[in-house]
């Protein structure tokens, strides 16, 4: 996890077995996400060849920002949190910590 002291903004990279089988079943269990969070965006995207879930929402103060790829029975989730305010000075680290990401 990397967290700039201060300020609440982190990356956090997690790997865990899944049941999931599509990125369908992925959205769905986002779909049940807590209430108070506010849905900004959800979509697909690809990156590095690979199809991966997106989900932005927002639990003020915070902003948030999910990317979940599915391979070899596991999910692998890179999430990206900050303060709504440093959010969009903060993004172009976020895309390329994403875009470098590689899932042999």
């Amino acid at each position: 996890m990397f967290t700039k002291k201060g300020e609440g903004t982190s990356i956090t990279v997690i790997v865990r077995t899944t049941d999931w089988k599509n990125l369908q079943e992925v959205k769905k269990q986002y779909g049940e996400i807590d209430p108070l969070k506010i849905i900004l965006k959800e979509d697909i995207i690809e990156v590095n060849g690979r199809e991966g879930y997106e989900i932005i929402y927002k639990d003020p103060p915070m902003k948030t920002r999910e990317v979940v790829f599915l391979a070899n029975g596991k999910a692998y989730t890179i999430k990206y949190s900050t303060t709504e305010d440093l959010y969009a000075t903060s993004e172009e680290i976020f895309d390329y910590v994403i875009n470098s990401f590689v899932i042999e």
